[in-house]
C-alpha cells in the first residue's frame, strides 16, 4: 500500500511552531526569573557577611574573657579605672577600662568592670565580685554594629 505523502509545499494543520511573540514572551518571563534569584542571591551574601561578622565578634569576645579571667582577681586589667561601678559597664572608647584592636583591625574589643559588693568573710567592705562586660564593635556594610557579652569574676579566699 503506498501511502499518500504530501509535497514539502504542502503544510499540515497541526505543524505550526512557535511565533515570534511566543518567543518573546517567553525570554521577558526568563529574564524576570533571572534577576529575581540574581537578587536572592546577593541578599543571600550580605546575610552570610554579616553573620559572618557576628561570629567573628562574638569569637573575640570569647578570647578577650578567656584572657581576663585567667588573671589574678587583684589584677590592674581588672581594676574599675574610673570607679563608675556598673553605670560605666557600657562604656566604650576612652571611657572603657580596657581598649583592644584584632590583628585585621577590623573588630575594636572594649572591656569593662565593676566592682559588686557581696559578703565577704573577712571584711564586709571589700568587693568578692567583679562585673565584666566585654563589647566588641565592627563595621558592617557602613553600619556600626557590636557584640556584648556579660562576665564574673568571683574572689577565692
Amino acid at each position: 500500500m503506498i501511502r499518500n505523502i504530501p509535497p514539502p509545499y504542502c503544510r499540515l494543520r497541526n505543524d505550526h511552531g512557535f511565533t515570534l511573540i511566543e518567543t518573546m514572551i517567553a525570554i521577558v518571563i526568563l529574564t524576570i526569573g533571572i534577576f529575581a534569584l540574581y537578587t536572592m542571591q546577593t541578599t543571600a551574601i550580605r546575610y552570610n557577611s554579616s553573620a559572618n561578622a557576628i561570629t567573628g565578634s562574638s569569637t573575640w569576645a570569647a578570647d578577650r574573657i578567656e584572657q581576663l579571667l585567667a588573671l589574678s582577681y587583684l589584677d590592674p586589667l581588672l581594676n574599675d579605672d574610673d570607679n563608675n561601678g556598673t553605670a560605666g559597664l557600657n562604656s566604650t572608647g576612652a571611657a572603657a577600662d580596657g581598649q583592644a584592636t584584632s590583628p585585621d583591625n577590623r573588630y575594636t574589643i572594649f572591656w569593662n568592670v565593676a566592682a559588686q559588693m557581696n559578703p565577704n568573710p573577712n571584711d564586709p567592705t571589700i568587693s568578692t565580685i567583679k562585673a565584666i562586660r566585654i563589647i566588641v564593635q565592627h563595621s558592617d556594610y557602613g553600619v556600626n554594629k557590636q557584640v556584648a557579652l556579660n562576665y564574673y569574676k568571683q574572689r577565692l579566699y
